[in-house]
């Protein structure tokens, strides 16, 4: 349910949000997001994640609940945090300043963590088969 109500609270801000930008240079290329695309983006990541719980609860899969609380706890703060990060209007140069760094090693949890996800769900497979 948590990734529901993230879905809906990324919207709202991705919607009633300015028409900001980011600037990612990287090796004198620049990349412009839009920061209402990223909010969508990352509202459609956690519909499928959302998803991906409601079919595995529905089917009988039987999920390692500490798993579950990790990837639920990270994704969850690490997700709304990268969307702060990002609507906020940062400016993201890809130089060492302490905010960018920061970015960074939360867009890899972002991502890392979505590893423990596709672990539990197949962890929770072999042990339905069996």
């Amino acid at each position: 349910m948590i990734f529901w109500g993230q879905f809906i609270l990324i919207n709202i801000i991705g919607f009633f949000g300015d028409e900001k930008v980011s600037i990612i240079n990287i090796d004198s290329s620049y990349f412009v997001l839009v920061n209402f695309d990223v909010a969508i983006l990352l509202s459609k990541i956690y519909v499928v994640m959302g998803i991906v719980y409601f079919l595995s609860s529905i089917s009988k899969v039987i999920l390692n609940e500490r798993l579950t609380q990790i990837h639920t706890l990270i994704t969850s703060i690490s997700g709304i945090k990268l969307v702060l990060l990002i609507i906020s209007g940062l400016l993201l140069l890809l130089i060492l300043t302490e905010s960018n760094i920061s970015l960074i090693l939360i867009l890899l949890l972002f991502c890392f963590v979505q590893f423990i996800l596709i672990t539990n769900i197949l962890i929770g497979l072999i042990k339905k088969l069996r």
